[in-house]
């Protein structure tokens, strides 16, 4: 299978902690680079890296300098390598992007697969009219909210859905993945890249179902904090968004995009 890998400051400092390697040479050239992985790591071919001169002297600050090149380079690696990604998804590279309303029924069957209803709200099975009333209205209608999903050889897969409080300026992630594609450390992928899209002065936020333990695993994983629980729901908050920037690592294979890994019926949210 191939895939792709983003990386900060890939012309010099591949492998671990690049960002604090930068900071002890005293270096202020830093960069987001994509390349194809390979066996070693970050030795795969570089496809774009955008440089950036930065002022910050921690790791959290120069994360957040080059917090928007990640989307800018993945959006040039569409362009520019589109036919090459288009053929790679066919032949199994799960590629992560944003929702189209196009993608709506194949939502709507991963939604209501009774694994994933066993950990909504509500177990019982949703119509497709009125999802699909629901999935134009919150998502292509000029909201905030904003929905991503993992395709996988031109299936889409899961998805994560960030639905906006306006009032306190928060998302509440919902994020689900076809039973069939459980295991495969999708949900870590399509949770980093999501994350890339939301912009920092929004607050995110998850309830996940106890008896849910890969749920609430994949959001520990993922740089959120457990803030709250109750009889039914564990509630965690993401903490800081530099680990959402530290996707130069072997298990991130998605471009730009819910799935979680392992287990049966992963979901937080209907």
């Amino acid at each position: 299978m191939k895939a792709i890998n983003t990386h900060p400051c890939l012309y010099k400092y591949k492998g671990a902690e690049p960002i604090r390697r930068l900071l002890e040479d005293k270096n202020t050239k830093a960069s987001v680079g994509v390349h194809w992985m390979a066996e070693k790591v970050d030795e795969g071919e570089v496809i774009v890296e955008d440089f950036k001169e930065v002022s910050s002297t921690t790791m959290e600050g120069v994360y957040n300098e080059l917090y928007p090149l990640y989307s800018k380079v993945l959006i040039e690696v569409l362009g520019s390598q589109s036919n090459v990604i288009l053929e790679a998804a066919k032949n199994g590279v799960c590629v992560a992007r944003q929702a189209r309303q196009e993608d709506s029924k194949r939502i709507w069957e991963i939604r209501n697969n009774p694994l994933i209803r066993e950990y909504s709200t509500s177990k019982d099975p949703i119509s497709f009219e009125r999802h699909a009333q629901w999935f134009e209205q919150a998502y292509f209608q000029g909201k905030k909210n904003l929905c991503f999903v993992i395709e996988c050889q031109g299936n889409v897969t899961g998805y994560c859905r960030f639905d906006c409080n306006d009032a306190s300026n928060a998302y509440t992630i919902s994020i689900a993945v076809d039973p069939v594609y459980h295991g495969k450390g999708l949900g870590y992928q399509l949770l980093s890249s999501s994350l890339l899209h939301i912009h920092q002065r929004f607050a995110v936020n998850a309830a996940v179902k106890k008896g849910n333990p890969a749920s609430a695993a994949l959001f520990k994983k993922s740089n959120f904090a457990l803030v709250n629980e109750d009889e039914q729901c564990y509630y965690f908050k993401l903490e800081s968004r530099a680990d959402q920037a530290i996707i130069g690592r072997q298990e991130y294979k998605s471009i730009g995009g819910s799935a979680l890994d392992g287990g049966k019926g992963r979901r937080t949210r209907p």
